[in-house]
């Protein structure tokens, strides 16, 4: 268990149990854990039950001035419950959302590139 200072939060993450990727969470000034999964949707956990026994790496800080922000974005994503897709809403999207940066997925991006260069070899090979 971790202990935190007043509105001290932090973009972490923990490899995914499949073993590809890392799941990304934000971790709350109480130490629980806002995240997104695809069985459960936008859920608070423990930090042990975010960990599931596995190490977690500190990704970013988030600023403290906002707070306030997060913490309405946090009420209202627990409220609004929008549902996983691997693409348009993930946990890196989702953390980003909260924490009032653009919602995107630097792992989406990336797998998306790597696809359209190997469709790309895959053409240059075929010429």
């Amino acid at each position: 268990m971790m202990l935190f200072a007043a509105n001290r939060m932090r973009v972490i993450s923990r490899p995914k149990l499949t073993g590809v990727g890392f799941h990304v969470g934000l971790q709350l000034p109480d130490g629980r854990v806002a995240h997104l999964t695809d069985s459960s949707g936008a859920q608070l956990c423990s930090y042990d039950d975010f960990a599931l026994g596995r190490l977690v790496t500190v990704v970013r800080d988030v600023d403290p001035s906002l707070y306030v922000y997060v913490m309405n974005n946090v009420r209202a994503a627990l409220h609004e419950q929008r549902p996983y897709h691997p693409t348009d809403w993930n946990c890196e999207r989702f953390v980003n959302s909260l924490i009032c940066e653009r919602p995107e997925s630097p792992s989406v991006t990336g797998w998306v590139f790597l696809a359209v260069l190997v469709g790309a070899l895959a053409i240059v090979v075929r010429a």
